[in-house]
């Protein structure tokens, strides 16, 4: 997150997201640290990527066969 030094209100909710703030001049920025990758976390990810395109490829048949329904 990029921000003003004079905006209190970004640079607050920053912090109470817990993300770490580094100003330099009349800039700041917002750091948020995440926790290294493992086993569970890459293995969801690739369920998720997979599940979201089994649904956009179910969607994008059924988009495809009501047009042709339709004409």
């Amino acid at each position: 997150m990029n921000c003003l030094v004079e905006n209190a209100a970004m640079m607050h909710l920053a912090r109470k997201q817990g993300l770490k703030i580094a100003v330099s001049g009349g800039d700041a920025e917002a750091f948020v640290r995440l926790p290294r990758a493992d086993l569970t976390s890459l293995a969801a990810e690739a369920v998720a990527e997979h599940l979201g395109l089994f649904d956009h490829a179910q969607k994008s048949y059924w988009a495809a066969l009501l047009a042709q329904l339709l004409q």
